[in-house]
C-alpha cells in the first residue's frame, strides 16, 4: 500500500530565514508524480517565491522562471539563496540540497499596474464549479489508461482535485486537461491569508504533464519516463487570492516533438478570474519500442 498524506504541509509555504540572502526549508517534502523519491518540482519553485517574499518583502513579483536542474530528495532540506538585481528588477533564486544545485529561478518584481492584463484568457464557459464533478481518484479507477503507480501517487496528494476533463475522457473532443484543485481542509490550519500566491503557484505545476502523458497513451504511445523542464509564470493578479479555495487549471500541449513537449497553462478562481498563465517544457521519454 501507498504511504499516507502527509500530516502536515506548514513546511511547505513557511520557510525559515537563515540570514539576510538565504531560507531554508525543512523535510519531509511532496514528492512527483512520475517519481516518488523526488521532490514535486512545483514545490520548488514555490519555495522561491516564498523566499523572495520573505527576504523582500516590499518588492512584488511579476513573473518567476524557474528551471529545473536536478531531482530533489524528499526527505532532506532545502536551502535556497537569494541575489538581488536591482537595476534589473530582479531577484535570482538557486535551490540546493548540500552541494547540489535543485534549481535556479528569476523574478522579476514591479509595480502592480504593471501586471500582465488577463483579459485575453476568458474563463472556460463549459466549465461548472468543482462540486458539480466526481473526485479523481474515483475517475481514475473507472477509466482505462491509469496505473497502479499513479492512482497510488495521487492518493499521497494532499489535495482534492475534481477533473474537469482529458484527452483520455470519452466524453472529451479536445486535447485538454482542466482540473479544479484545492488543498483538503485537513489543511487548511496550516495556511495563512498571505499564502495564497504560493498557493496558486503551487498548482500551476501539478499534474501540467498529465496532458502530454494522455495524448500519448491515445496514440499508442508507451513513455518511460517524464520530467518539467523550466516553468515560466507570469503573474495577473497578486492580490486578494484566497489560499484555501478551488482553481480550475486548465492545460494544452500544442507542440509533442522530440521527446518535449511545450505546453501552456491557465489558472483561474472561482471568480472566473485568472491568476496566472504559465509556459513549460516538458520531457516525456518514450519507451525504445514504442512507435514515433
Amino acid at each position: 500500500p501507498p504511504p499516507p498524506p502527509p500530516p502536515s504541509v506548514h513546511n511547505y509555504f513557511h520557510l525559515t530565514r537563515v540570514d539576510g540572502h538565504s531560507a531554508k526549508s525543512e523535510g519531509p517534502h511532496m514528492a512527483g508524480s512520475f517519481a516518488m523519491d523526488r521532490v514535486y518540482g512545483g514545490l520548488a519553485a514555490t519555495q522561491a517565491l516564498a523566499t523572495f517574499r520573505l527576504l523582500h518583502p516590499s518588492l512584488r513579483p511579476h513573473t518567476i522562471n524557474y528551471k529545473y536542474v536536478a531531482a530533489g530528495r524528499v526527505d532532506s532540506p532545502m536551502e535556497y539563496y537569494s541575489s538581488h538585481h536591482d537595476e534589473g528588477k530582479i531577484v535570482a533564486i538557486q535551490a540546493r540540497q548540500g552541494t547540489t544545485v535543485v534549481g535556479t529561478g528569476h523574478i522579476r518584481y514591479s509595480a502592480l499596474i504593471d501586471l500582465l492584463p488577463p483579459l485575453q484568457y476568458p474563463f472556460p464557459e463549459d466549465v461548472d464549479g468543482p462540486e458539480e464533478y466526481p473526485e479523481a481518484l474515483e475517475l481514475m479507477r473507472e477509466i482505462p489508461g491509469y496505473s497502479p503507480e499513479m492512482i497510488n501517487a495521487l492518493s499521497q496528494v494532499p489535495l482534492d482535485i475534481h477533473p474537469v476533463e482529458s484527452p483520455l475522457f470519452p466524453s472529451s473532443d479536445v486535447d485538454r486537461v482542466c482540473l479544479w484543485t484545492r488543498f483538503n481542509p485537513r489543511y487548511h490550519s496550516d495556511l495563512l491569508d498571505v499564502d495564497g500566491l504560493q498557493i496558486v503557484l503551487f498548482l500551476s505545476d501539478f499534474n501540467i504533464l498529465q496532458v502530454a502523458s494522455e495524448i500519448y497513451q491515445k496514440n499508442k504511445v508507451k513513455m518511460s519516463a517524464a520530467a518539467s523542464l523550466h516553468h515560466t509564470v507570469w503573474f495577473h493578479q497578486t492580490e486578494d487570492i484566497d489560499p484555501l479555495e478551488w482553481y480550475l487549471t486548465v492545460v494544452e500541449a500544442p507542440v509533442i516533438t522530440l521527446d518535449r513537449a511545450r505546453l501552456t497553462s491557465h489558472l483561474f478562481d472561482r471568480r472566473k478570474r485568472c491568476i496566472l498563465s504559465v509556459v513549460q517544457e516538458g520531457y516525456i521519454q518514450k519507451k525504445r519500442d514504442s512507435k514515433i
